[in-house]
């Protein structure tokens, strides 16, 4: 006489039953993800441009998205080749601090591939529950170099920190309800930015794995404004990382002569500055917000140098019209021309 355990119909083999339990337990995970889902606060965002929705002219469904904008159960099985990591058993942190202290202890034990892919789930989680909080936007966190053979010659892992950042950086502008001017020409890249769903990771996968230059990427396909790039790693074209690598580069002159960077003449005005004003304030936050002045140019509004000097320093944006007057003051510190004779803008 075979064993039953109790509770097994007396129709089902033994075969079925353990099936049927096991589709029991998935469904039991699935509603403790949910339960998670619904502690985690929702990003803050002070971007005065409105959410974007695919509205109806959008003939491309994407796949149904992930249970969370943080995490999801096991990869679909109709994907392949590349997927984002997105772990189940995750305690979620909303201290900012801690998260971004992590994240620089990690960064400085990825010396290799194989270093990343042993700590990519955490890295992974890391990057999605900072952009939750949206105070430190990707560019400015810290991005390990590692090695890259050309394309044909690479294993798929070796480009797995790659397409992770542009999975995060999509993340990113859906958390911070950015819209993005997708071309309609490839709308099934639109659902994406729908501030009116959850973020998809699936289709941010499969946008991950598109063959395209970063030029060809944010320009042509996104259409990302010189602000949003200024917030990105990746997505930025290759004129945008020049500008903003040249604040921290010295130049060359006339005879070879060595020109101080644009950085180390700000920090330079800002000693002088502290020297007649020993409480001036923070060092660090006004050479943040200097150096978002440099990125953005003439042409950017107040709110946004101040929003983008909190991603750089990971904190939250000051007063526009504060950040405005304390420019105005570190100009008559600056030598002739002041911020606009340090380097050009975008």
């Amino acid at each position: 006489m075979i064993y039953r355990p109790p509770g097994v119909a007396p129709h089902l083999t033994l075969e079925e039953w353990e099936k049927t339990k096991e589709a029991e337990r998935m469904q039991e995970l699935d509603d403790l993800l949910g339960d998670l889902v619904d502690k985690v606060p929702p990003a803050s965002s002070t971007a005065s441009e409105p959410a974007y929705s695919a509205g109806t002219e959008t003939v491309t469904t994407p796949k149904a998205a992930r249970p969370a904008s943080l995490f999801a159960t096991a990869p679909s099985a109709t994907r392949s080749g590349y997927s984002f990591p997105t772990p189940a058993d995750v305690q979620v942190t909303t201290n900012h601090s801690k998260l971004a202290h992590r994240l620089h202890e990690l960064a400085a034990r990825i010396t290799s591939h194989s270093a990343f892919d042993s700590v990519r789930e955490e890295w992974c989680t890391l990057h999605i529950q900072i952009n939750t909080l949206g105070l430190w936007s990707p560019c400015f966190r810290p991005w390990p170099k590692l090695s890259q053979r050309p394309r044909d010659k690479c294993a798929d892992h070796e480009h797995a920190i790659q397409r992770d950042r542009l999975v995060i950086e999509s993340h990113w502008l859906h958390a911070q309800k950015e819209f993005v001017n997708v071309d309609p020409e490839r709308e099934q890249w639109i659902p994406l930015f729908d501030h009116a769903t959850p973020f998809d990771f699936d289709l941010a996968e499969q946008f991950a794995q598109q063959v395209w230059s970063n030029n060809y990427r944010t320009g042509e396909v996104l259409g990302l404004t010189p602000y949003q790039q200024c917030q990105m790693f990746s997505l930025r074209t290759d004129s945008t990382k020049k500008h903003m690598e040249s604040f921290s580069k010295p130049t060359r002159g006339p005879n070879n002569r060595s020109i101080q960077s644009p950085q180390a003449v700000i920090r330079t005005a800002l000693a002088r500055w502290r020297e007649r004003q020993p409480n001036l304030g923070n060092s660090d936050r006004l050479l943040a917000r200097a150096q978002a002045k440099y990125y953005l140019g003439e042409t950017a509004s107040g709110a946004q140098v101040a929003r983008l000097a909190g991603f750089i320093s990971g904190t939250p944006p000051q007063d526009a019209k504060t950040v405005s007057q304390s420019l105005k003051s570190l100009e008559s510190w600056l030598p002739t021309g002041g911020m606009a004779a340090l380097g050009g803008s975008l």
